[in-house]
């Protein structure tokens, strides 16, 4: 799902209106989780940077032969208005969002100021929690605590250097 809205919004390979699809219900729960949710992921905040997910409808073991051991949903994939996709100006800075978001999960047991050493070797984090509003009591917490609810929300993200 995540490089197909790649290859359509962010490197604009083909026009991408609605992304309408079946998928097993935990991906599906899981991609439109909200922020906050401990079910949300890297999948979620890259999926969310460029589309509004919605759970159309759950399909169940039996409207499939043969009969899969899970549950299905269908999928739909409402693309953000440029505006709002601010990972996704180009490609690069997708990137780097990209490459952020993962690293921040990866590292999320860290505190948000090693997490972003971690996941953007080079970068200064002191600045760039700064340049997010990030500076600190929120930076010493978690990466998975309010830190990774504001990155979901694209709080500062293309200042961060």
């Amino acid at each position: 799902m995540v490089r197909l809205l790649e290859l359509g919004l962010v490197e604009r390979r083909f026009p991408l209106r609605r992304v309408l699809g079946t998928v097993q219900r935990e991906l599906g729960e899981r991609l439109a989780a909200p922020p906050g949710d401990r079910r949300g992921g890297p999948a979620t905040v890259l999926v969310q940077a460029l589309a509004a997910p919605r759970l159309v409808r759950r399909l169940g073991a039996g409207a499939f032969w043969p009969p899969p051991e899970v549950d299905s949903v269908v999928l739909r994939l409402e693309p953000l208005p440029v505006e709002r996709r601010l990972a996704a100006s180009s490609p690069a800075v997708w990137q780097r969002f990209a490459a952020l978001v993962r690293g921040l999960y990866r590292y999320r047991r860290k505190s948000l100021r090693q997490a972003l050493g971690c996941a953007l070797p080079g970068t200064e984090p002191e600045a760039a929690l700064r340049a997010a509003g990030l500076g600190g009591r929120h930076a010493s917490g978690g990466a998975g605590a309010g830190g990774l609810r504001k990155a979901r929300r694209g709080a500062g993200l293309r200042r961060i250097p």
